[in-house]
Parts: structure tokens; sequence; C-alpha cells
């Protein structure tokens, strides 16, 4: 399918593309505002902890591991009943913000600085714990450690020491927005809708191939197309191209369609030929397909010319060349195909 075809293909089931989505953007929007109205009110308070060595003797990595690992277990330990707090590390700044999430403004800010204050705490102690291992490294006797591992120990020691703790506590909370959250959905309902439906449309196209222009037809046989789509002028056109068929006016001319006729195209076909009949009258006959009409297998057989009709949209690629097949078998003289 190329791209003209989908094309014609949205444009003609555009109201389904159009009321789809829109359905869809309704009813996810509306569940999702429904259901947070049924909830109780949500507030987010967030804190944050910053690391820092001042003395660049640490190892950036190790540091912010030993961080976010201690931070996690606070915010575990945080969360209680209806209260829950994530630690979300940022490496690039040294650092771990705690978003609180609770009833009231007060327990989101109170679970925040609490999980950062703890994380804090319980880091300093074990960076702490760690220097006193370095300084015992570094009191060792010289037979036991040189002096370049002692003074690397005390190196390390003092920048465990040195490390820098900044928090920065919550002073507010934010409510949770009811209406962000419907619009996702909403946003989620719409495109989900509208991936929903052109699927569905490219699936059907696909298993019934109906007739959309000209270069459809163009794919099942060399026959002239004439666009008799264009109400008196199609039909004139349609004309035109049985008289160049026969080389001047028929006495006879069959219409075959596989699908219910035009009668509007039919009547100014017919009109055409009484309009510029020179002295010779030419009958139309319309027939339906010619495995459902045997008395149509010998009118077109008959004839002087036969038009095919195909109808947009109705037709499709498989009828239309069972159509021409059978029209070989009465050996009818077709003088192309008229897309109505």
């Amino acid at each position: 399918m190329t791209l003209n075809d989908l094309f014609l293909l949205l444009r003609h089931h555009l109201r389904w593309v159009i009321a789809v989505p829109l359905a869809c953007m309704v009813a996810a929007g509306g569940l999702a505002a429904v259901k947070s109205l049924t909830q109780e009110s949500s507030y987010s308070a967030t804190a944050s902890l910053a690391v820092a060595d001042i003395t660049n003797s640490l190892s950036s990595a190790n540091l912010m591991l030993l961080l976010n690992s201690t931070a996690q277990n606070a915010a575990t330990e945080a969360s209680a009943g209806s209260v829950e707090v994530e630690a979300v590390p940022e490496d690039k700044t040294q650092s771990v913000a705690f978003e609180a999430l609770a009833g009231s403004e007060g327990e989101a800010i109170e679970a925040a600085n609490a999980a950062a204050e703890k994380t804090a705490d319980l880091l300093k102690e074990t960076l702490l714990s760690q220097a006193d291992v370095f300084k015992q490294e570094a009191d060792k006797p010289a037979d036991e450690a040189s002096l370049s591992e002692r003074n690397a120990a005390n190196t390390k020691a003092a920048a465990l020491e040195a490390c820098v703790f900044t928090v920065t506590p919550a002073d507010e909370a934010k409510s949770g927005g009811n209406s962000a959250g419907a619009l996702k959905f909403a946003a989620v309902g719409f495109v989900g809708g509208l991936f929903v439906v052109v699927l569905v449309l490219l699936l059907v196209d696909a298993a019934r191939r109906p007739i959309k222009s000209r270069e459809d037809i163009a794919q099942i046989t060399d026959l002239s197309v004439v666009n008799g789509h264009g109400g008196v002028n199609g039909a004139k056109l349609a004309r035109a191209a049985v008289l160049t068929f026969c080389d001047g006016l028929p006495e006879t001319v069959c219409l075959v369609s596989d699908c219910d006729f035009e009668d509007e195209f039919v009547d100014q076909f017919e009109m055409a030929f009484k309009e510029s009949s020179e002295g010779i009258e030419t009958t139309v006959v319309s027939v339906g397909s010619l495995s459902d009409s045997p008395g149509g297998f010998f009118v077109a057989q008959q004839s002087d010319a036969t038009l095919v009709c195909a109808k947009r949209w109705e037709s499709s690629a498989s009828s239309l060349l069972f159509t021409l097949e059978e029209l070989k078998l009465a050996k009818a003289k077709v003088a192309g195909i008229a897309l109505v």
C-alpha cells in the first residue's frame, strides 16, 4: 500500500478515524477522572541529600554507590501505611532525592525530611567507621606496614572524615493533580484509538482489496479506464470511450457491474447517446454479474460494445477480475472500464 492509498483509505473512512479516537479519549479520560475523584487526596514532598569529597581522594563511583544503597534502605524504612518514599539517585550531582507521597501535607514533608536525615546519619557512621579502620592501618608498626602504606591510610581516613553532607529539606508539599492524570489517560486513549482504527482499516482493506482509484484497476488489466464519477461529464467520457472502441455509434451497449448500479450514471449514459444519436438509436442494457444472470451473458455476447462499471470502494479487485474473466468466456467486446 502506497501513501496515496493510505490517504484515500483514511479520507473515505474519515468519520471512523475521527469518532473512534475521540470516543477512546473521552472514555479513558473520564474513567481516570472518576477514579481520581473517588480516591483520597495525595501530597508529594521532596528532600535531597548531597555528599561531597572536598579532598578528591575518594572514588566518586564507590561513594555514590554507598550513598544510593543507604538511601534505598532509609526510604524503605520510611515507607509505612499510606506513606510512600522513593529514593532517586543523581550521579552528576552526587546526590539523592527523597520523594515522599502521603495523604496529608505534613506527613509528606516529615517523611521526606526524615529519610534524608536518616540517610545522612547512617552514611556518616559508615564513613567514620571506615576511617577508623584506615587509622588502625596507619598506626601499625613499621615492621607490619611500610611508610607509604601508612601515609595512604592516613589520607583515606582524613578524606572520609572530611566528607561534607548537605541536606536540603522539603518545606512544602504539592497536591497530586487529578486533571493532569486524566489528561494523560485521555491522550493515551486518543493515540490508542487512532492506532486501533487505522490497523483495523488496513486489515479490512487488505482482505477486501476495494477499487479506490484508476491505479488499482491498472494493476489488474490493460483496458482503458474512464472516470464515470463526474456526473454528466463522466457519462460523456464513457460514451466517448465506447465510440472510439466501435469507431462509430454502436447499436447496442451492455453495461456490466458486479454490484448495484448507479441509476444516475445509467440514465446519464443513455442520455449521452440520445443527445447525439445521428440517426442511429443506441440501446443501453445494464446487467449484473454474468454468473448470476444467464440472460446478461447473451446480452454481453451480442452487444457491439460492453462497458464494465466498477464502483469505488464497493467493487473489489477480485470481483472485477472475475467479471473480466466471465466476459472473456462470453467473447464480449469489452470497450473499457468506467470507474463510477
